[in-house]
């Protein structure tokens, strides 16, 4: 089923670059397998609380809206918070970076020499790759306006969201609601109680593969190494974000006057 596009949700341009950063362990798994992987919304919780939650507006429209009713717990604000929890055990999502850029922010996010990578892709290709599953997926650029008080009961669009203090990330996400289509359960490569997998092309989705700028040289040979095994021809770049410009030398056989000259 290709793409679907869903009311309430921002899908950028096909041509909008994506990052996705992972350590070593995970890029491995992406290329060994050959699968996707989508974290459950529930499991993000554990890093940002506020995970597919209203917002503060929004939860005093909620408290307002049930005010003077004889049990507001056991007929509304209760149903209403554990529909909520439904949803974000059954909403999968695959989370990218936006931007024509690498983000220093982000490198660190993830580790800091632990062998962390970055694979570039786009929406396009994100769009191409997913189009082979018979359910529906979603594409979103995530908003980070956390301060309205419109009302939205959208499960897509209350898991598209996040707070301002996350803005940096530019976020675009695939989602996958296991509750929109029955066909999921025959689809689904791996599944746990923390997300699952679905099948890709890593040779379609991957267009170049960066190694971290506080990486020990020994990782970007251990990467392209992994890449010639699994005959990845992409281009191999290590980012030189943290390079001393005055200092133009050679690193791993790269000049480092900037980061996309490739690596290999």
């Amino acid at each position: 089923m290709p793409f679907e596009s869903h009311d309430g949700l921002t899908t950028p341009d096909d041509a909008t670059v994506l990052w996705r950063y992972m350590d070593f362990a995970k890029f491995v798994d992406l290329i060994e397998n050959q699968s996707l992987w989508f974290s459950s919304v529930a499991k993000l919780r554990e890093v940002d609380p506020l995970e597919g939650t209203l917002n503060d507006a929004q939860w005093k429209n909620l408290q307002s809206f049930y005010q003077g009713t004889v049990d507001p717990g056991r007929t509304g604000i209760e149903g209403y918070l554990k529909a909520q929890q439904k949803i974000r055990n059954t909403m999968y999502v695959s989370c990218w970076r936006s931007g024509e850029k690498e983000s220093l922010a982000m490198w660190d996010l993830y580790g800091k020499g632990n062998g962390i990578v970055a694979i570039k892709s786009s929406v396009g290709l994100l769009k191409n790759e997913l189009a082979a599953c018979n359910g529906p997926v979603r594409i979103a650029q995530v908003s980070y306006d956390w301060s309205s008080p419109q009302w939205s009961a959208n499960p897509f669009h209350l898991n598209a969201r996040k707070d301002e203090s996350y803005d940096h990330e530019a976020e675009v996400r695939a989602l996958i609601w296991w509750k929109e289509c029955k066909n999921w359960g025959s689809l689904i490569k791996r599944r746990s109680t923390s997300g699952l997998s679905l099948q890709i092309d890593i040779h379609k989705l991957i267009t170049e593969v960066i190694v971290g700028p506080r990486e020990p040289s020994w990782i970007a040979k251990l990467v392209k190494k992994v890449m010639e095994k699994y005959n990845l021809s992409q281009p191999l770049t290590v980012s030189n974000k943290l390079t001393e410009r005055k200092h133009i030398g050679l690193r791993l056989g790269v000049i480092e006057t900037g980061y996309t000259k490739p690596l290999f």
